[in-house]
């Protein structure tokens, strides 16, 4: 029984090592080092001078002018809050990504009741 644990502890480490040498982390000889030293230099360039000048605006176009797109009010439509739905179509606007045709309703979420008879016994315990 001694002999096989030996034997299992020197295979094991036979393939700990023979990984660790497959992968790199341990080499056979001598491993040589090198230092460098870094180069310094020095580089001097005569005073600059700058001059300033005045800044030009320019005045560009909404992007919806662009575009072409109008606003949800200029579409006569609805802005739907978060927790509201359309019921009608989703306006493409320059100004939301909620615009609506029709005014948005409170999202109602309704949950039907869970069936506890036989055919459902495999989901488990409700509680």
């Amino acid at each position: 029984m001694e002999k096989q644990k030996l034997l299992t502890f020197v295979l094991i480490g036979a393939l700990v090592f023979s990984v660790l040498f497959m992968s790199g982390c341990v080499r056979r000889g001598r491993v040589q080092t090198t230092t460098t030293q870094p180069i310094q230099t020095t580089t001097t360039q005569p005073p600059q001078t700058t001059t300033t000048q005045p800044l030009q605006t320019t005045t560009t176009q909404p992007p919806r002018e662009i575009a072409g797109l109008k606003t949800c009010a200029e579409l006569n439509g609805y802005e739907c809050d978060v927790g509201e739905e359309c019921e009608g179509e989703w306006l493409d606007a320059a100004d939301s990504f909620s615009c609506c045709s029709e005014e948005c309703k409170e999202e109602t979420l309704t949950l039907e009741p869970f069936d506890t008879g036989p055919e459902n016994e495999e989901l488990g315990d409700v509680l």
